[in-house]
């Protein structure tokens, strides 16, 4: 899969559906493109791809679309087009539920919004998954900007391996700028430390007040 399209959406439909879908999925943070109801995508073309037609019609196209497609494809997600427009929803409908954890993880990882996915996840996943992975990478952040700080630029290499996971924990929780920015110092990229400071703190804040008392 093209993995500078990972976050694009593609939605097969019918001319009504268009103006609804369209709004709502790109204002969750999706790059969305929408097809007629009597287009076969190519199978690498979307990391999701949502056939948001009546259930006859969404029948026939997937029909159509295990016949014309190769065996590895990208996921598909039938909806009718009166259901709520909620990613998580879809994609937690659309999941096999026999799946392990980790490629479910995977999975979200690869399809979330840009956006902080916390509470999504927690639909998908459960409060008790969530809280682990997230208050664990909270503490996790805040020991390597303590040792980060201590460090002798020459030294940063040693943070690699620490870094490299860091990127992949945030990354699955949808918090981009920290994740990226940990992953060029695991690369051993230059990268302005004031600006992994910003987006480790950024967050740790998001985290600390997605877990706070309410």
């Amino acid at each position: 899969m093209d993995k500078s399209r990972i976050d694009d959406l593609g939605i097969i439909t019918d001319r009504d559906t268009v103006a609804t879908t369209t709004d709502a999925w790109a204002r969750d943070g999706w790059r969305v493109t929408h097809m007629a109801s009597d287009a076969i995508p190519p199978t690498d073309a979307h990391a999701l791809l949502l056939v948001a037609l009546p259930p006859g019609a969404a029948d026939a196209w997937l029909a159509r679309w295990k016949r014309d497609t190769a065996p590895a494809a990208s996921v598909v997600v039938a909806l009718s087009p009166d259901t709520a427009v909620d990613p998580w929803a879809m994609i937690r409908r659309g999941w096999d539920d026999a799946a392990p954890l980790d490629d479910a993880v995977a999975a979200a990882a690869r399809w979330r919004p840009r956006t902080c996915a916390l509470p999504r996840l927690e639909e998908v996943f459960g409060v008790t998954e969530v809280a682990r992975l997230s208050l664990g990478l909270r503490d996790r952040l805040a020991a390597a900007l303590a040792i980060l700080r201590m460090c002798d630029p020459a030294d940063r290499a040693t943070l690699a391996e620490t870094a490299h996971r860091l990127a992949g924990i945030c990354g699955i929780l949808g918090f981009d700028d920290a994740g990226n920015l940990w992953r060029a110092l695991a690369e051993a990229r230059d990268v302005a430390l004031p600006d992994v400071y910003r987006a480790t703190r950024l967050a740790v804040a998001a985290i600390d007040r997605h877990h706070a008392p309410r």
